[in-house]
């Protein structure tokens, strides 16, 4: 039998155990205002700014995420992060990328790149991805609307398992200097350690490491102080012979739960800013089903043409999703001085918004949904369920109905309530926590609190850890600890210390 002490001590050490484990978990930050560009589409003049390994011979097949067929690149401004007073490139990290198939791609990024959209440029700092033909009709299931250059998708930094350990290159040397590069990581590298001092990137994503006549040993080192080894590394090069060495282990890689496609719910309310067109519903009105016409959202009236005539009243978002698995519920609420019949609430798929105008191009994807309406004096309240059973991409809601002729109906405000699987997701971020912003390590639970927070709850990026004696504030700086809490964990340890001792002694 175990003695008492004996499984008190074991439960500890468990406990201790687990404890470290956990802190070893992250939870996926998944920011849902990206855009897809499709470099391989005719809408796109894309132009690689800065290629991360084109230093490296045959890249294209000695890259994993090249030679998968996975590279991508973001713009400029998103390739560098800004971890306290440093600059880190980008190159090598993985995305997990979730458009309106919701089926997670992965891409590496390789790079930066500047590109226009039918002759015009993109804001600068735009939230946008760069991936080749293949992948972004896999973000898409082939579907969008008017064109196949960009589509929304949420993003997140991911750590995909490449089941090949990273690569060093030592590319070349001066009589001082080393030039090296590293490749096949799926983390961020933030340093080389080398002899005890560290080494970071330059704007090129290489390590100039000092010249040395004996072969060394290297510390790959990541924003968590995760580390593997390159062991025996001759740091020159002989006859343009560029040398690849392979460490000695991989960065683990994390179970993390997937992201989801987070389209717009709010199709209409006055207190909502301009969006980009691509991540936007917009309003339009159907004369008997011949006629067509676009409605202002900023104060949108429908009138009706023509005495017994059906108008629809329409919403149609920028990219086909699979509408009834997003949403569960639609409600709006009008406003009217005149009798109003709805018929029906139905929804549509649009392959091509720019051939709205030929109503023959809407493809019918349901029945009429079950719906309520509510007057209370001139307004009226209206609610359309989905069904949850219906599967089909679509992004145009038609409400019909019947009124008199020159009478008008006022849209007060239209939204669509998310569906079941999003109760676990309350928290969105966004592109904001691609970036460390000059922070220096995690904000969790236990940073110390400063009065004022960085970060959301629950969107705060991997920043780093702060070394022994410090702890990190909710402001993502690293300070020093509490005294009194060195003493307690101090405390701790002679406790556990004289149990120890005290179960040996037994």
């Amino acid at each position: 039998m175990l003695h008492p002490i004996m499984f008190t001590l074991s439960f500890c050490l468990m406990f201790s155990f687990t404890m470290s484990q956990s802190k070893n978990a992250f939870s996926q930050i998944c920011m849902p205002d990206f855009l897809a560009i499709n470099m391989d589409s005719s809408d796109v003049n894309a132009e690689i700014k800065k290629e991360c390994y084109s230093n490296i011979p045959n890249y294209k097949h000695e890259v994993k995420g090249f030679d998968i067929k996975s590279p991508c690149y973001v713009n400029e401004h998103f390739l560098d992060v800004n971890k306290g007073d440093n600059r880190v490139k980008r190159c090598g990290e993985w995305l997990e990328l979730v458009g309106s198939s919701n089926i997670p791609v992965y891409c590496m990024i390789a790079g930066s790149f500047n590109f226009t959209f039918q002759g015009k440029p993109f804001p600068p700092k735009a939230a946008v991805v760069g991936v080749s033909k293949n992948l972004f009709n896999i973000i898409t299931k082939g579907f969008y609307a008017s064109t196949d250059a960009f589509a929304q998708m949420t993003v997140a930094e991911t750590d995909f398992d490449l089941n090949v350990s990273p690569s060093l290159w030592v590319l070349n040397n001066t009589t001082t200097t080393s030039f090296v590069q590293i490749t096949d990581s799926n983390r961020i590298s933030e340093f080389i350690e080398l002899n005890g001092t560290v080494y970071q990137t330059n704007e090129d994503n290489i390590f100039e490491l000092p010249l040395s006549s004996k072969n060394v040993i290297l510390n790959l080192v990541t924003f968590l102080n995760e580390k593997v080894r390159f062991e025996n590394v001759q740091l020159t090069v002989t006859n343009n012979q560029i040398k690849r060495y392979v460490s000695n282990a991989k960065f683990r890689t994390f179970a993390l739960e997937h992201c989801i496609y987070i389209a717009e719910n709010v199709i209409y309310s006055p207190q909502v800013s301009d969006k980009l067109s691509v991540m936007r519903w917009y309003l339009f009105k159907i004369t008997d089903g011949k006629t067509y016409e676009w409605i202002s959202d900023t104060n949108p009236i429908f009138r009706t043409e023509k005495h017994e005539a059906f108008t629809s009243m329409s919403f149609a978002f920028s990219s086909p999703i699979v509408m009834s698995q997003e949403f569960k519920e639609l409600s709006f609420e009008l406003k009217s001085t005149t009798d109003i019949s709805i018929q029906r609430i139905s929804y549509y798929h649009v392959k091509d918004m720019a051939l709205l105008t030929n109503l023959k191009t809407l493809v019918n994807i349901t029945g009429s949904m079950n719906f309520k309406t509510q007057r209370i004096g001139d307004i009226i309240q209206v609610k359309a369920v989905f069904d949850a059973a219906n599967k089909e991409f679509g992004n145009l809601i038609s409400v019909v109905y019947l009124n008199n002729e020159g009478d008008t109906v006022t849209l007060l405000s239209a939204q669509l309530s998310r569906s079941d699987r999003f109760i676990n997701r309350t928290v969105v971020c966004n592109s904001t926590e691609f970036d460390c912003r000059g922070t220096e390590c995690n904000v969790d639970d236990n940073s110390k609190d400063v009065g004022q927070r960085m970060w959301t709850v629950g969107c705060e990026p991997a920043c780093g850890k702060c070394r022994d004696g410090f702890v990190c504030t909710t402001m993502g700086k690293c300070v020093v600890e509490d005294r009194g809490n060195l003493r307690d964990n101090g405390r701790g340890m002679w406790l556990l210390s004289v149990v120890i001792g005290f179960v040996f002694l037994l």
